[in-house]
């Protein structure tokens, strides 16, 4: 900021319109940049969810294929009929007949699209066990998980995630394939019983990656199949076959719905994970989609828009070179009125010539410098006055020393002509001079404030010992608080003063009491005295000079020290008597001394 303090007006302009067009550009490309981001990253979710759909279909269209094939398989009774002959009753001729059926009924489910093998693995002692590729004996594979969850399934449908099969007797280069299977136990008229064999139902999982691998929508993206167990079982050749991703952050939110998506950091890069079920199992097919390459477009908005920036600034920067010209002139003959101000030289003349920035600039210096000159004007009288008012206080305060020591010197020459009653009311009066000093302090205790105006109560007593009783009523719990000093006695000197003296009867009660109620203190003087009217009330309220000056003041220093919804709070009726409610908060005195 010190650099452009001294620089001139002229490259100011330059400066401050080469940042606005900045600033704007900057801003326009931000949100632009962001909102393109936002509707591309949108699109790029909508497109995703339209291929993972259509993949589904394509995929559960394969899938229900091979289901179908394992369903006739597991329901036809030939086969069933055949697996359930066993033992010493089986001839050897009707073994030969049987294989050959089985070989009839397996290939002819073969023919079905989309299956690649079908394998029948019996649990019986045929001699048609183990002939081929095609019949095995179930006892070369029953320790195997996938055979025992098969078993354990009774019928129902077991997956077999994507695992190498190699075709037995077969030596060319085809004969090891990637393959998922449906396993399916073959259960015979007794669906509770022990299986009679297993039937496995191959497909390719190249016929899956076909499809998995037109799900494709950025250079660097990935998709792929997860089985129940996070294994991947097919993918566009981006993730290896057989690869466990369940410790994978994302995992748990792909298993935890049907469909939906998240962003997640994988490998340091920020990536949208999109993920659906797959119809009729527990396979999730995933798509995992790097940002950075949705943002690409967002990318080339965002330069274009600095190319458009720069070139508008050069604009810019002439159109204000050029303006700026024309407005210097006038500006440096006000800042030539401005130095002799500067040097104090308040005779200078103002010139106003126009009404543009520049003439309110002017109107508005000229109208500164009157009015400093006004300020200064003042400021010399409240200095004045400020030292006045110093004066007065420091008589105000020497007077009342004065006249304590003048009382404490007639006590003692009372005492020594044995005036005992002037003694005491010497003693009373000095008393309560002492209290109103309060040594300068501002705030006292309760409890000196009730001392203060009982001394005050007992010299009026003295002096109108015919009519006038006093009583006063502090609990000992309220005592230790703090109050603004000198706000009781104006209050019992005007009830003593105007509300009894001035009754018919010139006789009356004063009574003092005060409580604690929640986070205040309430102080009560009351007096049976001749009451207030209306009128009356409403000057006592008042900030005119007058009758009732005394309360105001205690009045107003009350709220000034502790705020406005503090105070006193009048009840009056005529030849009833008036009562003066003084509220204010429950402060302990430590507290009070620095309460503002």
């Amino acid at each position: 900021m010190g650099i452009l303090k001294n620089t001139k007006i002229r490259y100011k302009l330059l400066l401050g319109n080469i940042l606005v067009i900045v600033l704007t550009a900057t801003i326009v490309g931000f949100f632009s940049y962001k909102k393109s981001a936002e509707i591309l990253e949108q699109q790029t979710i909508n497109s995703t969810r339209q291929a993972f759909e259509q993949a589904n279909n394509f995929i559960s269209y394969k899938l229900n294929n091979v289901k179908d094939v394992s369903s006739y398989l597991y329901l036809d009774n030939e086969l069933t009929d055949i697996l359930s002959k066993r033992g010493n009753s089986y001839p050897l001729s009707e073994q030969i007949d049987d294989y050959q059926k089985l070989m009839e009924i397996l290939l002819s489910a073969q023919t079905a699209r989309e299956i690649y093998n079908i394998r029948l693995y019996a649990s019986n002692d045929a001699i048609y066990v183990n002939s081929g590729n095609k019949i095995l004996n179930a006892k070369n594979v029953a320790d195997e998980e996938w055979y025992k969850r098969a078993i354990e399934n009774k019928g129902s449908i077991t997956w077999r995630s994507t695992y190498i099969y190699e075709l037995p007797g077969v030596d060319d280069n085809n004969s090891k394939r990637n393959v998922i299977s449906v396993a399916r136990a073959v259960m015979g008229d007794n669906p509770y019983g022990e299986p009679l064999g297993v039937v496995s139902v191959d497909i390719l999982e190249e016929n899956i990656y076909s499809i998995v691998k037109d799900v494709k929508f950025t250079t660097s993206g990935r998709v792929f199949l997860l089985d129940d167990e996070g294994v991947v079982i097919s993918s566009d050749g981006k993730e290896p076959l057989g690869k466990n991703i369940s410790l994978e952050d994302y995992y748990s939110k792909v298993i935890a719905k049907g469909e939906g998506h998240s962003k997640y950091k994988i490998n340091d890069e920020e990536s949208i994970v999109y993920y659906k079920k797959l119809e009729n199992t527990n396979w999730r097919l995933v798509a995992i989609i790097p940002i950075k390459e949705i943002l690409s477009s967002s990318t080339v908005i965002f330069r274009d828009t600095l190319l458009l920036m720069i070139i508008a600034m050069f604009f810019a920067a002439f159109i204000a070179y050029v303006v700026s010209g024309s407005l210097t002139g006038r500006i440096k003959t006000l800042i030539k009125t401005m130095r002799k101000i500067e040097d104090e030289k308040w005779d200078v003349k103002i010139q106003v010539d126009g009404n543009d920035e520049i003439g309110v600039l002017q109107r508005s210096f000229k109208q500164m410098v009157d009015n400093i000159k006004e300020l200064i004007e003042q400021k010399y009288e409240a200095e004045l006055d400020k030292k006045n008012a110093e004066l007065r206080a420091l008589q105000a305060q020497i007077n009342p020393h004065f006249l304590y020591n003048t009382l404490d010197m007639i006590c003692w020459m009372s005492m020594k002509y044995g005036a005992d009653d002037v003694v005491a009311m010497v003693n009373t009066l000095a008393k309560f001079f002492r209290l109103s000093l309060s040594g300068g302090k501002d705030v006292v205790t309760i409890r000196d404030e009730i001392n203060h105006v009982r001394m005050y109560m007992d010299i009026q007593m003295k002096r109108f010992s015919q009519g006038l009783e006093c009583s006063i009523d502090a609990p000992e719990e309220i005592l230790d608080f703090s109050t603004v000093k000198l706000v009781l006695q104006p209050i019992v000197e005007n009830a003593i003063l105007h509300g009894i003296m001035e009754s018919d009867s010139k006789t009356g009660h004063v009574a003092i009491s005060g409580r604690r109620e929640g986070g205040n203190i309430i102080l009560t003087v009351s007096d049976n005295g001749r009451g207030m009217d209306e009128e009356t009330l409403s000057t006592l309220t008042s900030e005119e000079i007058g009758k009732g000056y005394g309360v105001r003041n205690v009045n107003k220093r009350i709220k000034l020290h502790y705020g406005t919804e503090y105070g006193l709070y009048y009840e009056s009726e005529i030849n009833k008597g008036t009562k003066v409610i003084i509220v204010f908060p429950a402060l302990p005195y430590d507290t009070a001394v620095n309460h503002k």
